[in-house]
């Protein structure tokens, strides 16, 4: 029953603190982007949609990166916030070890980094295609190339 109760605690302080963090670490890192390609776009005349449409597949790439960040700063946030506020304190003084404080913290890890590795396998290469097709062709407006087999010509 404490235990349950002390890991739900544990859990809800680190996981505000880090959606709030990756939130934070993806909005930087896409408007960065957006600076550093703004003149492509005006260039280009894009439409928002599109942009808008490439950005969002631009989010897996970025979120790589940004989750162990996010991760990093969430537990060190948590514990520095539960150390100020004496929790720690009354958490080791009733017996509870340290060990049982970071378990949730280390299965939260864990489930980060599975969690990472499944987006970087799946989700990136897809988007990462979308995002070369909106930029190079819909954006750029260059000609798709033409696979197959050319009449008249010996390989």
């Amino acid at each position: 029953m404490i235990s349950r109760l002390l890991y739900s605690y544990i859990i809800r302080e680190y996981l505000k603190i880090f959606f709030a963090a990756l939130c934070g670490f993806l909005f930087v890192c896409l408007v960065g982007d957006a600076a550093e390609r703004m003149s492509d776009f005006v260039d280009a005349n894009a439409p928002v949609r599109l942009i808008l449409l490439f950005y969002i597949n631009q989010m897996p790439y970025y979120l790589i990166f940004v989750l162990p960040a996010s991760s990093l700063i969430a537990t060190l946030f948590t514990m520095g916030q539960m150390s100020r506020h004496n929790e720690l304190t009354a958490m080791l003084s009733s017996g509870v070890s340290l060990g049982r404080i970071f378990r949730p913290l280390l299965l939260l890890m864990l489930v980060v980094s599975a969690l990472s590795f499944l987006i970087n396998e799946t989700v990136v290469p897809k988007t990462n295609e979308k995002k070369k097709d909106i930029q190079d062709y819909r954006i750029k407006g260059r000609p798709r190339p033409v696979y197959g087999v050319r009449k008249g010509v010996d390989y």
